[in-house]
């Protein structure tokens, strides 16, 4: 018994960091890498995955740069990045290969995820959300 409760732990430290997202504010700016370990999507590209809350008819900018893949961007309502039903997308707005959304959201929580755009891809990027 006490192993299959250690088991269960275990498996559920395992689950609970592969859905694990970071909650980002709006004025914040994130460095982060995206790598052989980072979730993919069915089309083979990696993706990290970001909350952000908002107040109703909050305004934003958000905005992925990398020099070492091509950025993609992906806004859905709720905790879920995997939803398949998304509120903005973007691959080239902020200039060259950089992605950017603005929009107003709604009130809650919003996941984004900032995206290679083909699979395989990875490497630095820097992406900042800000207030418009």
């Amino acid at each position: 018994m006490k192993r299959v409760a250690c088991a269960l732990f275990a498996f559920s430290l395992i689950a609970s960091s592969a859905t694990a997202q970071t909650s980002i504010r709006p004025g914040e700016r994130v460095q982060g890498v995206l790598d052989a370990t980072d979730r993919t999507l069915a089309d083979g590209s990696r993706y990290d995955c970001f909350t952000l809350l908002a107040a109703a008819g909050e305004s934003v900018v958000i905005t992925l740069k990398s020099s070492e893949f091509d950025a993609y961007l992906s806004i859905t309502g709720g905790t879920d990045c995997t939803n398949p039903v998304a509120l903005g997308t973007d691959d080239d707005s902020a200039g060259g290969s950089d992605a950017q959304i603005r929009m107003t959201l709604g009130p809650g929580a919003h996941s984004f995820r900032a995206n290679a755009y083909r699979a395989g891809q990875g490497g630095r990027y820097e992406l900042v959300v800000e207030r418009r």
